[in-house]
């Protein structure tokens, strides 16, 4: 908790985090109460309370919209998913820190065996924004232009060479010049 002029500042909330109850404050921007009266944020937001207000600013509207191209490096891959972690907005040209998720369908034109097959953790993507929802963002690598921008090797981590050694539709085979470990990605058209 910081604050600032008598003034609390939260700099981030995230959704299910209490900020007050309504008998104590007056509430502006995104967000709900809950049948105790408690003050939830809708979504990760902006938060400013001060002796008697709250006011609540999604992130997520301030600085991403559906279309947006982004940055961002794969965090976690799921069974049917990857999840990334959003770090710049291409589109607006502003730094982000917003979890996203890929969803199978949304890596290949093709038929991909594995999401292995198209990312790995630690890789840099290029996406765009499909969809902005209550449960989240999600983003497409599925466009020629977009994918990994930069591979890191599955074997010793170190920055995958641009060189193609072979590629079907949309994945491509690369080969680690370090390590010499043949891997597959879905690689933007960059590549």
């Amino acid at each position: 908790m910081m604050f600032l002029n008598g003034v609390f500042m939260k700099e981030i909330a995230i959704t299910g985090e209490k900020l007050g109850n309504e008998e104590d404050f007056l509430i502006a921007g995104d967000a709900y109460i809950d049948e105790k009266g408690d003050i939830y944020p809708k979504s990760i937001s902006n938060v400013e309370i001060d002796d008697d207000s709250i006011s609540v600013e999604s992130i997520t509207k301030q600085k991403i919209e559906e279309g947006d191209l982004v940055a961002g490096v794969v965090t976690d891959i799921k069974k049917n998913s990857a999840i990334i972690k959003i770090q710049n907005n291409l589109t607006k040209n502003t730094n982000l820190d917003l979890p996203a998720m890929i969803m199978v369908g949304d890596m290949s034109f093709g038929y991909l065996e594995e999401i292995r097959d198209a990312l790995r953790i630690g890789d840099l993507v290029k996406a765009r924004v499909n969809k902005i929802g209550k449960y989240g963002t999600e983003v497409t690598i599925k466009d020629r232009e977009l994918g990994v921008e930069i591979p890191y090797c599955v074997n010793c981590r170190s920055k995958v060479s641009k060189k193609v050694v072979f590629r079907n539709k949309d994945i491509a085979s690369i080969l680690c010049g370090v390590c010499y470990t043949k891997q597959t990605r879905k690689l933007s058209g960059g590549f």
